[in-house]
């Protein structure tokens, strides 16, 4: 671990704990989530003192931050993505906010379809749970490789009743027909938020309207994003591809649509 690295998980830590919103503190915990026989998910949730709705927020890339009991997540790159770290922003804006790390048996949903199986039973777990101790909507929000997984398991999310809709971030065009089959069964509202400048080969922007037009549901938006800067790989975090500079418009964009309840 480089000295940088160190100073990182400082500061992470830190932000677990609390942040400071407009003069209230919206606590962070990190919860197990039990989804299968003796299989748990760890969480890090924010519950802003009196919630308007909930939000999981699914990491992108192999989706696993190694999110230890005290908070602290395995790499800087999962710490640095685009709903991780953005993650403040919702509870703040009053969403409690569930940031999902992966299995313990899910090592890398980029390389297992299996591990894309059990995943999948994991989220509709967490979400099945929420519902049953909260009364209010809840959101889902998947970024890069996580879009593309949100949108393949939406249409069960909605079959098992209570999710209020999704927002697909960054979205990655992986085995399109895949894709568009689970896009048309989507009757919840869907949100995508895409940079026009993405450079990132699975995420060009003009691959994005065929997911769009594909969408049967009445209630969809697209939000274009222009301007930030870009910097490191075009897939990763601080290229446009995670919105960087321009973190406050994206997530002020899906916070508005979600407080509009479509």
């Amino acid at each position: 671990m480089t000295r940088n690295d160190l100073l990182y998980f400082v500061l992470l830590g830190i932000g677990i704990c609390a942040s400071s919103t407009a003069g209230a503190e919206v606590k962070s915990v990190v919860r197990e989530f039990e989804t299968r026989p003796s299989i748990s998910v760890r969480a890090i949730v924010a519950t802003p003192e009196k919630p308007i709705g909930q939000v999981i927020l699914l990491p992108g890339g192999g989706g696993d931050i190694g999110l230890s009991p005290s908070g602290q997540i395995a790499t800087a790159q999962m710490a640095d993505n685009f709903t991780v770290r953005t993650r403040s922003m919702y509870a703040d804006a009053g969403f409690t906010t569930i940031v999902l790390d992966t299995a313990l048996d899910v090592t890398n949903l980029m390389r297992s379809k299996d591990a894309v199986e059990r995943n999948r039973a994991d989220v509709l777990a967490v979400a099945a749970t929420l519902r049953k101790e909260s009364n209010l909507p809840l959101w889902l929000v998947g970024t890069s490789a996580s879009s593309w997984r949100l949108a393949v398991m939406a249409p069960k999310l909605q079959s098992d009743g209570g999710i209020a809709g999704v927002v697909l971030t960054s979205t990655v065009v992986w085995a399109p027909e895949v894709m568009i089959n689970a896009l048309e069964k989507i009757t919840v509202p869907v949100l995508f938020v895409h940079h026009r400048e993405d450079g990132c080969q699975y995420c060009k922007p003009d691959a994005l309207k065929p997911l769009i037009d594909a969408l049967k549901t009445p209630v969809k938006k697209v939000v274009w994003i222009e301007g930030g800067s870009s910097r490191g790989d075009s897939c990763h975090e601080w290229g446009y591809h995670g919105f960087n500079g321009k973190e406050a418009e994206a997530v002020g964009a899906i916070l508005s649509w979600m407080k509009e309840g479509r």
